[in-house]
């Protein structure tokens, strides 16, 4: 494909509309043909050197097989759910504020504004959340100058995907929204429920155009929110939500997303995990306060983890001072992930231990039993050792015991998948054993 595109005589200044046609069509057919892949994936990937009309440096996502799963039935129709297209309320506005081309009330369908901006060679701009000060504020102005930038203005070749999703892609930045980004990491743990609200079916190469798409549970419906890829940034860098890979932009377009469905990001300081967890599956949250814990805790975590069931956790904020932080590494009135639970076999016996995650994605750790490096670890076998995937950094996540998690931690909130839910996730489990059965 990189010759098509950088070749001697196929050049992007000299390819017209037509010859984009005939390009993309050619490479489809080969697709199909040498690579074995679904006629219409074919189209799609052809779609990758035929998009040459911006030229912003991008490459395609890197999907897990589940995440192939999806895009194929996205692509063919064979799986379908009503989702309605999201329009925000009108607002009252200020003033100072620019004026848009079309209102809010407009509703916004992603794959015509996608054709449209592509048939007439520009990049999307969002009427409906512009890049201005009122996307970004409605009381307090960000003290840093910033200036709105694509992501191919920020790096070279970003990535919507890199190397699939994961946890360690949500990295907080400078907006007290950790609630939102401990449900964005849980939400990485399932690749069923990941492509449901950031569906595959986009990215900065193919049909690239300043465009996505992001998909909440939004008053008992199910509401894509169309966005354009213009992100805050201060000294060239992103200013709030991003990847621990630079190069990659799900989370950064999916916190501007949640951005929008609230009216602006500063709407997003301060809320609760349950909200968004809710949010990402529609599911329902039961609450448990931990200095009063029920009978049979620890076995309701470990079947609500078998069950699919996300979890977040907090410890009761400090009046006097922002997030405090204690002398075991913890942080006051911070939101959490609990992102995995285990049994191990300590010198002590069989131990439960929680795996956790401080979504600032530093140092700023549980120092405390089961720790990193902690000697607790020397009593496991290299096996669980590798089964329990485990890697001391500075990354913001750590393990502990089941009983330092009940003594340190105040609330914790259990988001429960649907039966409807639950059926879809059922289906592409499906699809994943058929496809690994062929």
């Amino acid at each position: 494909m990189k010759l098509l595109m950088r070749g001697p005589n196929v050049h992007p200044s000299n390819l017209n509309g037509g010859m984009v046609d005939v390009v993309s069509g050619l490479v489809g057919h080969l697709a199909h043909r040498f690579l074995n892949v679904d006629p219409s994936t074919g189209r799609i990937i052809g779609a990758i050197a035929g998009n040459i009309v911006f030229n912003l440096g991008g490459k395609d996502n890197k999907l897990g097989s589940v995440g192939k799963i999806v895009l194929d039935n996205i692509i063919s129709g064979k799986f379908k759910r009503k989702v309605d297209p999201y329009v925000p309320p009108e607002p009252q506005r200020r003033p100072s504020a620019p004026p848009s081309a079309r209102g809010r009330e407009v509703t916004l369908d992603f794959y015509e504004e996608r054709d449209r901006c592509l048939a007439e060679r520009r990049l999307f701009e969002d009427p409906q959340f512009p890049a201005c000060d009122e996307s970004l504020f409605f009381s307090k102005r960000p003290p840093k100058r910033i200036e709105w930038k694509r992501p191919g203005e920020i790096i070279e070749e970003p990535q919507l995907i890199y190397e699939g999703q994961s946890r360690f892609d949500v990295v907080q930045g400078e907006l007290g929204d950790c609630w939102l980004l401990a449900a964005a990491a849980n939400l990485t743990l399932r690749d069923e429920l990941f492509y449901r609200v950031v569906p595959p079916d986009q990215s900065f190469t193919e049909n690239y155009a300043g465009i996505f798409h992001f998909q909440f549970w939004h008053y008992g419906q199910w509401v894509d929110v169309v966005v354009d890829d213009r992100l805050p940034t201060s000294n060239g860098e992103l200013l709030y939500m991003h990847s621990r890979d630079h190069n990659e932009f799900w989370s950064a377009l999916l916190e501007k997303a949640y951005a929008k469905l609230h009216g602006s990001y500063e709407a997003l300081k301060g809320g609760t995990t349950s909200e968004a967890l809710e949010d990402f599956t529609g599911g329902l949250t039961e609450f448990f306060d931990l200095n009063q814990p029920p009978n049979h805790l620890m076995e309701m975590m470990m079947r609500g983890f078998e069950m699919g069931s996300l979890f977040g956790c907090s410890i009761e904020a400090d009046p006097r001072q922002w997030e405090a932080v204690l002398p075991n590494g913890l942080v006051k009135g911070h939101a959490y992930s609990i992102t995995g639970m285990r049994m191990v076999d300590s010198r002590n016996g069989l131990t439960p231990i929680l795996r956790i995650r401080n979504p600032w994605g530093n140092e700023r750790e549980w120092t405390g039993a089961w720790s990193d490096n902690s000697r607790e670890w020397q009593y496991l076998s290299k096996h669980d050792h590798e089964e329990l995937g485990l890697v001391f950094a500075h990354d913001g996540e750590f393990w502990m015991c089941y009983e330092d998690f009940v003594h340190n931690f105040d609330k914790m909130e259990i988001c429960n998948l649907g039966p409807d839910i639950m059926d879809e996730v059922s289906f592409f489990l499906f699809l994943s054993q058929q496809r690994l059965l062929v």
